[in-house]
């Protein structure tokens, strides 16, 4: 006795589920992300970074986006100076000769210098990926 099954796929099902903003793909993404996002938040707050605002660490922020490869989480800050916290900055003085000037946020003095000594990188959104495994 032979018996035929046959089996239909419904596409529109499938596509929705893989690609779509509301599937579970997105969900289980959108998941990852916010892990990630509070990882690199709570590494700001305590071993990689002394707080003064915490205008860095409250500009972390994640984004879900379609891609030519499907669904992508794009975590990240819109401060500018945190790709130098995260990658590090070598020694660096103006190519002049002349001094640098700035003014201290704590003591609200000016400060000149010739060079500036580099900072280690704190690779807070890095070491945070692993968070979304």
């Amino acid at each position: 006795m032979a018996i035929n099954v046959r089996v239909v796929l419904d596409q529109k099902a499938i596509a929705v589920m893989l690609a779509g903003e509301q599937g579970e793909i997105a969900a289980d993404l959108t998941r990852r992300a916010i892990r990630v996002q509070s990882r690199a938040r709570q590494y700001l707050s305590g071993p990689y970074a002394k707080v003064r605002t915490g205008r860095l660490r409250s500009s972390i922020s994640y984004e879900i986006l379609h891609s030519n490869r499907g669904l992508v989480a794009r975590i990240g800050s819109n401060v500018s100076y945190a790709i130098y916290l995260h990658e590090g900055t070598r020694a660096h003085g103006p190519k002049s000769g002349r001094f640098l000037t700035w003014r201290d946020p704590d003591s609200g003095r000016q400060i000149f210098a010739k060079w500036v000594r580099g900072i280690r990188p704190r690779p807070f959104l890095s070491d945070a990926l692993d968070a979304a495994r």
